[in-house]
């Protein structure tokens, strides 16, 4: 028969896991948005990640976050992945506080450094 410390430990492991899962339940689910049309829009929760992905080209430029100064959501990563000349960029933004947000993205061509060739804006709004 079980001692009533160790079945209090069992009950307490029990409920510190139950505890756990019911809050990464909670955790609010990544957005991810795959070339968004120039002013989509976007709401999130605080504490929500964003993910941007643009297609790109390697050989004729990329994409650049030309955001300005945005207070409702922080950069977390910008990343490329490349498959010969085709690819894509990630910008990764984590919602940090309610707000709303421009975020800008402009297409710079490869040849002329300042050169640009397309344009996306998303609209983000936190809650």
């Amino acid at each position: 028969m079980k001692s009533w410390k160790s079945c209090l430990a069992t009950w307490g492991v029990v409920s510190l896991t139950a505890a756990s899962l019911a809050l990464s339940a909670c955790a609010p689910i990544a957005r991810k948005l795959d070339n968004p049309l120039d002013g989509a829009a976007v709401e999130l929760q605080v504490d929500q990640p964003l993910e941007v992905r643009l297609s790109s080209n390697a050989t004729t430029g990329g994409w650049v976050d030309e955001s300005v100064a945005p207070t409702s959501v922080k950069v977390i990563d910008h990343a490329s992945e490349v498959s010969g000349g085709q690819g894509s960029k990630s910008f990764s933004f984590l919602a940090v506080k309610p707000g709303s947000d421009q975020l800008r993205f402009v297409y710079r061509d490869g040849a002329q450094a300042n050169a640009v060739s397309d344009m996306i804006t998303v609209n983000v709004s936190v809650r």
